[in-house]
């Protein structure tokens, strides 16, 4: 689209989108590894414009990334009717951050989510469809637990339902692929390769015949730099967790703890499939994204100065 000059989105939807007309841009090509080393780079003005013209560009899509998911969650969820999509970039929007992380957990209800439909029969009963989220009132039975759904309290079988995990977080519809699956193609095919373009610019790459370069190694040893800073007590909290299956719900994990973890289940979890770190990288914003912590997340990786200094 950006070669054919493509109009994106909708223009009368937000007055103040950064790009609605794409615009083919002729960039000077950039030399050949062999030029490179045979003639040297003396590109000097041109090349420090081409980048800061870059730069602009992986923000601008980034930004424009951002507003479309945004858009999505507010024309599915009437409950998002109220976001403003003009982004605050003060200190003081920034300082309640962590503080808006942690008071989710605070005002938590534990809730489920319907897996399938469930039929009223009798008046202590309660009925739901597939999808429904029911505020759970009590688990005191192993099979059947007391709910509640728009405003009618009883009974229904555990096990058609699924406990959404809402420790640092909060369920919304529009964000499940299973009931929207225009979120998927939304973030897996327009937010995370912004993200990785923004990552990715200006990673020194590796020396004629090197290493891999990519963001998720980088991000691996950030994660890993971060919880190293209290490595006993954070490493100790998480064995114990997942050999003794102890109950966490109580305990909301800091951003740093909870990237480290996202990492190691990504990993995990995709090199029995030999993943590529494409793959792993949507992956990880993905969770980032499922726990509402993906801006912290890359506060943490900026904080990294060694780390993104080696980079």
């Amino acid at each position: 689209m950006a070669d054919q000059g493509g109009l994106v989105g909708n223009p009368d939807a937000v007055p103040n989108l950064p790009k609605q007309h794409l615009n083919r841009r002729q960039m000077k090509r950039s030399k050949s590894m062999l030029q490179a080393i045979l003639f040297g780079n003396d590109d000097g003005e041109d090349d420090t414009k081409s980048k800061n013209i870059r730069q602009t560009e992986i923000l601008v899509d980034l930004r424009e990334a951002v507003l479309q998911v945004a858009r999505h969650f507010i024309n599915v969820d009437p409950k998002s009717n109220n976001v403003l999509l003009i982004a605050d970039y003060t200190m003081e929007s920034h300082a309640k951050d962590h503080d808006n992380y942690v008071n989710v957990s605070r005002t938590r209800k534990r809730r489920a989510k319907a897996l399938l439909d469930f039929e009223r029969h009798d008046d202590d009963e309660l009925g739901f469809r597939k999808n429904d989220i029911i505020t759970i009132i009590s688990q005191k039975d192993e099979h059947c637990w007391v709910g509640e759904l728009n405003g009618l309290r009883g009974w229904f079988p555990a096990k058609f339902v699924e406990l959404l995990d809402e420790r640092s977080k909060q369920y919304t519809c529009a964000g499940d692929d299973a009931v929207s699956e225009a979120v998927t193609d939304l973030v897996r095919g327009t937010l995370c390769p912004a993200v990785k373009a923004v990552l990715e610019h200006g990673m020194k790459r590796p020396s004629f015949l090197g290493g891999p370069c990519h963001p998720w190694l980088f991000i691996e040893e950030a994660s890993n730099r971060e919880v190293e800073k209290d490595f006993n007590s954070v490493y100790s909290r998480l064995v114990l967790c997942k050999t003794y299956r102890l109950d966490e719900d109580g305990k909301v994990l800091t951003p740093e703890e909870l990237l480290y973890r996202c990492v190691q289940s990504v990993n995990l979890t995709h090199d029995n499939a030999h993943a590529q770190m494409d793959v792993k990288l949507r992956s990880l914003i993905c969770l980032g994204l499922n726990e509402q912590v993906l801006h912290l997340w890359l506060e943490v990786l900026c904080s990294c100065v060694e780390v993104v200094q080696k980079w």
